[in-house]
């Protein structure tokens, strides 16, 4: 019975993250420059300056079916209440910043201005630094075993040991 319960669950968050996406307001995204695209690799940063790169993650938990799924929504990310930046699936957006303690967020795009989104996460990122950011959200039963889900948007920080495959991913800046 409980399997039963615990399988029900999982469909119901896999259906119910589908039909999310089906939601989403795709960002507006430009290609980053050749240049830029070196200097990611380099990991190099202007002088003064301080390097976000910010990407969607994994939709994981108890309750899903075939596993963690790769985030299909746009995303956009917030420093102290500001948009910096939007990301789609399969791209990260490279930011740079004055060097500073930043409260960060990201929010799913959302055509009805509906989305989930993280709760702020302290960043202080000094000059010469790039700090790598993911949104990933956790799937939860909202009653033990039962079949109604509740989703928790988180916001990951990688301050070293990091890196942004850019064979895999697009690497976009938010405007020309």
């Amino acid at each position: 019975m409980a399997r039963t319960f615990v399988l029900l669950g999982r469909i119901s968050a896999t259906l119910i993250a589908m039909t999310l996406w089906s939601c989403v307001a795709p960002a507006q995204t430009y290609e980053a420059s050749s240049a830029l695209a070196q200097s990611v690799r380099e990991k190099s940063v202007p002088a003064g300056k301080a390097r976000v790169l910010f990407s969607l993650g994994k939709m994981d938990g108890v309750m899903m079916l075939f596993g963690p799924l790769d985030l299909k929504w746009s995303a956009d990310l917030s420093a102290n209440g500001q948009m910096i930046g939007s990301v789609n699936h399969g791209e990260v957006v490279a930011i740079d910043l004055t060097p500073a303690k930043y409260g960060m967020v990201w929010k799913q795009r959302m055509t009805n201005d509906e989305g989930l989104g993280s709760a702020p996460v302290s960043v202080e990122i000094k000059a010469g630094q790039t700090v790598y950011l993911q949104a990933d959200v956790t799937v939860t039963p909202s009653v033990p075993l039962g079949p109604t889900n509740r989703y928790v948007a988180t916001l990951s920080v990688c301050y070293s040991s990091c890196s942004v495959d850019l064979n895999t991913k697009r690497l976009v800046v938010s405007s020309q």
